[in-house]
């Protein structure tokens, strides 16, 4: 025993006194665990309580502490090691939905706008936490997007201000502090207190590039050639064999070529394949059958695909796209436009609303009008769609991704006139859409990439960060001009670079050991703070600056790391049970 020895004691309920005592409070989102060793069976308080702890010159408390576990050990006569947790256990509960900061053509959609403080508010909220301070969050001049779906709200607070390198400091009383990593205060220097320091270098990358998501962009593609389905006549040893190819070069191409054969009924398609009247005469019933049958197959793949398929025209050059799209094995399709749209409805109780959507991919273009009593939609063809609704199709279609063409569900052609006769013709026509683009030989989806350097020369490959953000790019079909978030974009990732640079950056960290208990609070240096009484009673206190000394409890990163990977189980899981399929009933 020294001078500076202080006797320590503990209340838990009618837990008073006790005999050895440990408690370590880390930042972060995880309840911190305070173990008691008692020489008999305690009786524990009907609920979450407060432990109070004091030693003659300092008290304090850690409110709305929760039971979790007893061990009882005989060896050496009755002992029971209890184990509590700190107020944080009700974080594992709750959840958070909402989509913010919603990108669309490259600009934040208004009415989703929140600012970082915003979003953590309402996080602190679900949490159950009222008293708090984030006045640090008021200086992120960011608007991120987030997409929360039945989230924990804790464990959606905790990666939000991961991306700020800011970081969650519960405080004694129950509160909770969002400090800047690395900004906070030092270890207090007392009479008696200890400290060590230890130049604390990472093993670090030379340089580290933070991954966008894949790139999006709103475009308006133009479809190509009418085609058509080649589909020969299978045979018990042979199955069908299909093919696609140009209308004008199919084996029942009429005589009188596509332009003047009616797009409905096709009354010249298959007839080549009929003998004239008087060889039908010599045939058999059944000889005859056959050939007919065999005309009518041949109709109905010229009603099956005549002016109802077309190609798309490659290569297609996108802005800020370093290579040409060559064929449709290189786009992704998607299903969501950029551009918003009004939607209005009706309620279950017959109200009118109205919200703002994406739109759908959607085709427009030059084209007879079905409803048009023989004329096409316009006299001449324009990209101004937003201006003249007509040039919009209303008609169904899709994406035939695995042929590379688009599939209409009924004959789209024009009526022109040639020779003072109207014939058919194709169509001319986009699809305006939203696509990401994969690269040519890697197949990988193209993102914007971001690239610093460490000053490391450790011939080390790159470390690799993801971002949730990506770049978004709409084009004007008129106008070819664009709009797109790459400044903002660009910020975002600089902020993400810079904060793990930081991370990287040699540091001096120290811990401190006290006599007693000492208030000291978490903050954005501060990362760890113990509690303990020993076996002869005396009270101590360690601190770590820039560090965390505690061997028992993982380092914050692993804390964060097995949180989001819980996460990701979790609304794997609750995918997979969405998908299930109903069973036999």
């Amino acid at each position: 025993m020294t001078v500076f020895d202080v006797a320590g004691r503990i209340k838990y309920g009618t837990i008073e006194g006790v005999g050895q005592m440990s408690i370590t409070r880390s930042r972060g989102i995880q309840p911190a665990t305070i173990q008691l060793m008692l020489p008999n069976q305690p009786e524990f308080p009907s609920g979450p309580s407060p432990v109070f702890l004091y030693d003659g010159n300092n008290s304090f408390m850690f409110p709305d502490c929760a039971f979790q576990s007893m061990d009882v050990q005989l060896s050496d006569g009755l002992e029971c090691l209890v184990t509590l947790l700190d107020y944080r256990w009700r974080w594992q509960y709750g959840q958070v939905s909402g989509e913010y900061n919603v990108i669309r053509g490259g600009l934040v959609v208004p009415s989703s706008k929140k600012s970082v403080e915003e979003l953590a508010r309402i996080c602190l909220k679900e949490m159950g936490v009222t008293s708090i301070d984030v006045a640090v969050l008021r200086k992120i001049d960011s608007l991120p997007s987030v997409s929360w779906d039945l989230d924990n709200p804790a464990q959606a607070l905790e990666a939000l201000m991961n991306q700020f390198g800011c970081v969650i400091c519960p405080q004694l009383n129950g509160s909770v502090l969002i400090a800047k990593r690395g900004v906070g205060k030092k270890l207090p220097r007392m009479i008696g207190a200890e400290f060590t320091g230890t130049l604390k270098v990472q093993t670090a990358p030379d340089e580290i590039h933070v991954h966008a998501k894949p790139t999006i962009w709103e475009v308006s593609i133009e479809i190509g050639d009418a085609v058509g389905v080649e589909r020969s006549k299978p045979t018990v040893s042979d199955p069908s064999v299909e093919s696609v190819v140009p209308i004008d070069k199919l084996s029942y191409t009429p005589v009188t070529s596509w332009e003047k054969e009616n797009p409905l009924m096709f009354p010249n398609v298959g007839i080549k394949v009929l003998p004239d009247k008087d060889a039908l005469k010599e045939l058999s019933d059944f000889e005859s059958l056959e050939l007919r049958r065999e005309a009518d197959r041949i109709r109905g793949l010229a009603q099956e695909s005549i002016w109802k398929l077309y190609t798309f025209k490659f290569p297609i050059k996108l802005p800020q796209l370093k290579f040409e799209i060559k064929d449709i094995n290189q786009i992704e399709f998607l299903d969501d436009l950029i551009s918003e749209t009004v939607v209005e409805y009706e309620t279950p109780l017959q109200k009118k609303a109205a919200e703002v959507r994406r739109q759908k991919p959607f085709v427009y273009g030059l084209f007879y009008d079905q409803n048009g009593f023989g004329k096409n939609n316009v006299e001449a063809f324009s990209h101004d769609y937003a201006q003249d609704a007509r040039l919009i199709y209303q008609g169904g279609f899709s994406v035939d991704k695995q042929r590379g063409l688009i599939s209409f569900s009924n004959p789209v052609y024009l009526f022109e006139t040639k020779a003072g006769e109207l014939v058919y013709s194709p169509s001319r026509l986009f699809l305006r859409t939203a696509i990401s683009v994969r690269e040519p030989n890697s197949r990988a989806l193209w993102r914007e990439v971001l690239k610093i350097k460490t000053g490391y020369r450790n011939d080390s490959k790159p470390m690799t960060l993801r971002s949730d953000l990506g770049l978004e790019v709409a084009e004007q079909a008129d106008t070819r001009k664009t709009t797109d978030n790459k400044k903002d974009l660009e910020k975002e990732l600089r902020k993400q670079l810079d904060i793990e640079v930081k991370k990287i950056m040699p540091e001096i960290p120290e811990s401190g050991s006290y006599s007693g208990f000492i208030p000291i609070e978490l903050d954005g240096t501060i990362e760890q703070v113990s509690y303990q009484i020993d076996s002869s009673g005396f009270a101590t206190t360690t601190a770590s600056y820039g560090m965390e000394h505690s061997l028992v409890v993982s380092s914050h990163e692993e804390r964060m790391r097995i949180a989001r990977t819980e996460a990701f189980i979790k609304r794997s899981a609750g995918m997979l049970q969405n998908n299930v399929p109903a069973g036999p009933r």
